[in-house]
């Protein structure tokens, strides 16, 4: 057939099957498809293949009250409008997931898929596999007809790589690829797939510092900081306990006829004087077992044997962290009860009577300044 017959812009793939007798070939199939029609009937294997990978989470679900918790919040809305990779930063716990689907449901892609994977908690030599796919026969018990990646996945929607600080060198220049290139290759693979996916990052570790020491390559570092979120932690927001220990009763109180849960005012400020090591992960863990164990309503001595277990828990991570905080001692000499009076007065003082400020500046927790407080019977007013 001529070319003059074809359409001027159309574009089309064309299929050449040999049709052998024997080893004589005796004619051929030809097939042409045109491109649209191709990259629709993409479109539509992908979106079959995604069905329920969607976000679970708005930002409504983030319940806060705190200024810098307001600030985080602002800041999504807005970046939630570009297309940007964004990286979000926190300790675990504090819910950089939440904030990822958040995003996601927020912008543009809402109506595409939303694709988590914890590049943490899959082996090395699993995570390419998983991340990009592989071709039939790529790997010994690869799987037959070859798995799509899940940027392929992901595709015309969001993926959020969580522990991103976790990734091997070598996966991390695969993904620096994807990130510049917007296209992938399937492991075995010898072509390349085009790829419309908005990347979201989390880390608990200081990227910068992991660059430093060659664990993480600074140029996908680069690529993964266009936008950063700070998520802080519990300790930081601690006035916001109250809010979010009324929301997780709220939540695990799934029967709307069970009873409601209600903490007086003097256990909700105990809670408050600890120091939350694994953030609101920690605080909904603690909330699901006292509705669980108070389901005729709050009993004291079930609140005060949870709490027991949660200040023996700081008190181990303090113990593991003594390395890295220098004790009270060293900021006075003489008497060393006296000592650390005067050295958590004056911290106070400086920190303008923030507990959480005070006790950076002492190098302790703040379960440990409050303790110190209360065995000292020292209080703000009476400095």
């Amino acid at each position: 057939m001529s070319a003059r017959f074809w359409p001027p812009a159309a574009m089309f793939v064309a299929n050449y099957i040999p049709l052998q007798v024997g080893a004589e070939v005796v004619g051929e199939v030809i097939t042409f498809r045109d491109v649209p029609n191709v990259v629709r009937a993409e479109n539509e294997v992908r979106r079959s293949l995604v069905k329920g990978l969607v976000a679970k989470h708005t930002i409504d679900d983030f319940v806060h009250g705190h200024p810098a918790m307001k600030q985080v919040i602002e800041k999504v809305r807005k970046f939630s409008r570009v297309d940007s990779t964004v990286l979000i930063t926190g300790e675990t716990g504090t819910g950089k997931e939440i904030l990822a689907q958040s995003i996601h449901t927020l912008g543009p892609r809402r109506k595409g898929p939303f694709i988590s994977i914890n590049c943490a908690a899959i082996p090395d030599q699993l995570l390419e596999s998983e991340l990009f796919g592989h071709e039939e026969g790529a790997f010994t018990g690869s799987k037959h007809g070859g798995k799509p990646g899940l940027f392929e996945l992901a595709h015309n929607g969001t993926i959020f790589l969580d522990e991103v600080g976790a990734t091997p060198l070598s996966v991390q220049s695969r993904l620096l690829r994807v990130l510049q290139e917007h296209e992938v290759m399937r492991i075995g693979g010898d072509r390349l797939i085009s790829v419309n996916v908005r990347v979201i990052a989390a880390t608990n570790q200081d990227l910068c510092l992991e660059v430093q020491k060659g664990r993480f390559r600074e140029d996908l570092y680069f690529r993964l900081d266009v936008i950063t979120v700070h998520i802080p932690p519990l300790r930081e927001r601690i006035e916001d306990l109250p809010l979010l220990v009324q929301d997780l009763i709220r939540r695990c109180t799934r029967n709307p006829k069970a009873h409601s849960l209600t903490i007086p005012e003097r256990p909700l400020k105990k809670l408050m004087e600890l120091d939350w090591p694994g953030n609101v992960r920690q605080l909904q863990n603690f909330v699901e077992k006292l509705v669980i164990l108070c389901d005729d309503g709050y009993r004291d001595d079930t609140f005060e044997e949870l709490y027991a277990n949660l200040l023996n828990y700081s008190r181990i991570r303090e113990r593991e962290a003594v390395p890295e905080r220098p004790p009270l001692s060293p900021y006075v000499h003489g008497n060393p009860r006296d000592d650390e009076a005067i050295a958590i007065r004056k911290a106070l003082e400086e920190s303008r009577f923030s507990k959480t400020l005070a006790a950076k500046r002492l190098g302790v927790s703040r379960t440990t300044l409050w303790r110190k407080l209360r065995e000292m019977r020292i209080t703000c007013k009476g400095i």
